[in-house]
């Protein structure tokens, strides 16, 4: 005889036993046995799909909503059906209940929350914003909207007005812990870090030893340079956290800032081995092979896992295409084409451009996309969200994007206000400064990690090599990773010291600097990749100079001084923050490391091809619609000239067709354009170009001096700053002062009448080597001695001879 079922209510009443005993998964037994007789009672249905929602079981939770929903059809069961279905992502259900429900009672907030939630999910951004506010605007006090409204405007990169609702929530619910998480992180965002750590101290207090907490107060410190707090953050979390893996991200990374490098690669290489594909973990593993390890190849390898894994997270994308775009090894153009099409798709994604403009704008300069380019938003967005998140380095392409006096003072402000707070951070961390003995000689610092087959280097080599050693002391200092290739090995045995600054802080730099005692510090390379120019706000030396690598103002005001010459240095005094370390001729010299003898081919171009071929081979961020519209006015007054792009970008199709429609909208044919891709083994390829028309604003530099030692005048335009100014001083300074233009219409000409004039042409192509040998430009040992004086007399200056 079979046993007579228990009724409803009684397993109903054993399921509840059990689960004040603590067997959840008995009581969950127990009332789904209730709920499959007929007269299972509302009660043991919706205490089923609670008990399943406590064991984590969503889609068994969300039947047994259903199941409730055909006895009581009440809004409070749909909103638990709704949030159950989200959590087991079954979101076309979720939608349908909320949206009906909602168009049943249009202020039914909840539900407009959850919605919001429902198409977040669905990455459909601004409407989930629209939800958001809408909840919000219909209850005030309802906090969830607020904290969902922020996180999406995090999403979207809206970061103030994420701030916000952040804030609001923190007024509605002071004691939430998480609210001064959030708060904290928008801070954090923004830049302001002193803030963030007052919301996240706060948030702490509530929520002693959360991991959360402690990893994003670790992450404030790492962005404030202070590690030693953020490695005391990140173990405190770890002693009462060992397996926490946010944790262990930051101590790696903050391991790697500290120079322990090796010790950083376990930890991350130990978090893979238990989460293969955690996104975070490989790319901070990748920026390890990146930046310390130099390794770009493992580094992309690691980037291009992390970003397979989520193509829609932003960060990633932004990382990969950032490091492909700066990637020299194997095929550089298929690097660089994969970075653009990552750059284009981060473009379609529902985010504000201001997330990965850093990337973007970059990429999308040199391929010349300026549709994709101003697509980016305004200039003046961009420019605050990168001074904000302290990235001054993207500022070095918007030089090449000034169109008047105002862009060009704006320029000056915003570095220096990145200036002053970086100086502001270093004041908090002061070095020592060891008292200096008496001695003999003056002892000048070159700061510079391009010191190695590098234009800077082409630049420094002659002081490096020619420095009167009877008088000066020349101590070098690098933080680059690489091998040493033979022009650094060369350098560190032909200088007094040559130091190696790996994995160290910019305080402990400084630090060792001071420790040097030098007399006159020169940085070479401003806020360029590798280079850390941070050092010199701990002023490891009572006199500072910028030179060559960053043709701007830094904005530190403990660099005392630029490097420049009667016709670099602006006639507008505020275009500049330093006073000007004025030489008396030439800024720059050529000396033998970068301008040896390339041999150049009989004739000319013109006698061998038959037409005038312009060219160029400056980097293509340079380039401008301005300068393109001027080009095309050359080729226009110049029967059958072709123009010829020298760089590695030309191997790809983007940029060629890209290089084709700019010519094109001024009537110039594709056929008359001409491409060579190449990197490094460039200097030959000048025996094709008859005349290099310069781009501007951002003239070139580097590229201008190898024009002319090939033989190839350059023909450019003469600007406010000291950025549009260098090629008219390496012009006068070759005797050819005279194709430099005040105006673009004078360009023009000037260039038409040049290429009228084959006999002058001719002679340069063959003669221009001893012309710039005869002139301050080619002068290295008149140069150097020039240097040593200015170095004595700015220390006299300063109230000291160094000696």
């Amino acid at each position: 005889m079979s046993s007579t079922p228990l009724p409803a209510k009684a397993l109903l009443q054993s399921a509840i036993k059990a689960e004040q005993q603590g067997n959840i998964t008995e009581a969950l037994t127990l009332c789904e046995q209730a709920c499959l007789q007929d007269d299972a009672p509302l009660v043991a249905i919706t205490h089923a799909a609670r008990l399943a929602q406590k064991l984590g079981q969503p889609k068994k939770a969300a039947q047994y909503y259903r199941q409730a929903l055909n006895q009581q059809p009440s809004n409070q069961i749909k909103l638990s059906l709704v949030m159950n279905c989200l959590d087991a992502n079954e979101l076309d259900e979720a939608e349908q209940t909320a949206r009906q429900v909602i168009a049943k009672n249009p202020k039914e907030h909840p539900f407009i929350n959850l919605l919001g939630i429902i198409l977040k999910r669905r990455k459909q951004l601004a409407a989930a914003v629209e939800m958001f506010s809408k909840a919000a605007k219909i209850a005030p006090k309802f906090t969830s909207a607020w904290v969902n409204l922020g996180n999406t405007y995090l999403q979207l990169s809206q970061t103030q007005k994420a701030l916000e609702c952040f804030n609001k929530a923190c007024q509605l619910e002071p004691q939430s812990f998480e609210n001064r998480r959030l708060l904290g992180q928008a801070y954090l965002l923004l830049g302001q870090y002193e803030k963030a750590l007052e919301a996240l101290q706060a948030a702490l207090k509530r929520a002693p030893n959360h991991p959360r907490i402690l990893s994003d107060i670790a992450h404030a410190y790492y962005r404030q340079s202070r590690y030693a707090q953020a490695l005391e953050t990140v173990e405190r979390g770890l002693q009462s956290h060992p397996e926490e893996t946010e944790l262990l991200r930051w101590h790696g990374s903050v391991l790697r800032k500290l120079g322990r490098v090796e010790e950083a690669a376990r930890v991350f290489k130990g978090l893979l081995r238990q989460h293969p594909d955690d996104i975070d973990t490989l790319v901070f593993l990748g920026n390890l092979h990146a930046q310390s390890y130099g390794d770009r190849a493992r580094a992309n390898a690691l980037y291009a896992r992390a970003y397979a894994l989520d193509t829609s997270r932003i960060a990633t994308a932004v990382t990969y295409c950032s490091s492909l775009a700066r990637s020299r090894y194997g095929d550089e153009i298929e690097h660089f084409e994969k970075a653009y099409d990552i750059a284009c798709r981060l473009q379609e994604q529902e985010v504000a451009p201001v997330a990965f403009a850093n990337a973007a704008q970059s990429v999308f300069l040199r391929a010349v996309d300026y549709e994709r380019y101003q697509r980016l938003g305004p200039r003046s967005r961009l420019l605050r969200h990168w001074l904000d998140q302290g990235m001054i380095s993207e500022l070095l392409n918007q030089l090449s994007r000034v169109e008047n006096l105002e862009d060009r003072l704006e320029l000056v402000r915003l570095h220096r206000e990145w200036g002053d707070k970086v100086q502001a951070r270093a004041a908090e961390h002061p070095i020592r400064h060891p008292p200096k003995p008496p001695r003999q000689k003056i002892r000048i610092g070159i700061l510079s990690s391009d010191l190695r087959e590098h234009p800077v280097a082409y630049f420094a080599h002659p002081i490096l090599e020619l420095y009167d050693r009877s008088r000066f002391e020349l101590y070098c200092y690098s933080f680059d990773t690489k091998q040493p290739d033979k022009a650094r090995q060369h350098f560190s045995e032909i200088v007094d010291q040559f130091r190696l600054l790996l994995n160290v802080t910019d305080q402990e730099a400084a630090q060792r600097m001071a420790d040097d005692q030098l007399d006159i510090l020169f940085e070479l390379g401003g806020t360029t990749h590798m280079n850390r120019i941070e050092v010199c706000a701990y002023r490891p030396a009572p006199v500072q100079v910028s030179w060559l690598g960053y043709p701007h103002s830094s904005g530190l005001s403990s660099i005392d001084y630029l490097l420049a010459d009667p016709y670099t240095l602006p006639e507008r005094t505020d275009l500049l923050i330093e006073k000007p370390f004025l030489m008396p001729e030439s800024w720059v010299t050529l000396g033998e490391l970068g301008f040896r003898d390339i041999a150049i081919t009989e004739g000319t171009p013109e006698s061998r091809n038959g037409h005038i071929t312009f060219g160029t081979m400056n980097n293509p961020y340079k380039y401008t619609p301005r300068a393109f519209a001027a080009w095309a006015a050359v080729m226009r007054g110049v029967e059958n000239s072709h123009f010829l792009f020298v760089r590695p970008e030309s191997g790809g199709t983007v940029f060629r067709g890209n290089v084709c429609r700019e010519f094109a909208k001024h009537g110039i044919a594709a056929e008359r354009i001409e491409f060579f891709a190449v990197r490094g083994a460039h200097l030959p390829h000048y025996n094709s170009i008859d005349i290099a028309l310069d781009p501007f604003p951002h003239v070139g530099g580097t590229t201008t001096c190898e024009s002319l030692w090939m033989g190839v005048p350059v023909v450019t335009l003469i600007g406010p700053a000291f950025f549009e100014r260098l090629s008219y001083s390496n012009l006068s300074n070759a005797g050819l002062g005279d194709l430099c233009a005040n105006t673009v219409d004078e360009y023009v000409q000037i260039a038409i009448d040049l290429a009228a004039d084959g006999e002058r042409r001719r002679q340069l192509r063959h003669g221009l080597r001893e012309q710039i040998r005869s002139h301050p430009l080619g002068q290295t040992e008149r140069f150097v001695r020039h240097f040593e004086q200015q170095v004595v007399h700015t220390l006299a200056q300063h109230g000291g001879s160094g000696t």
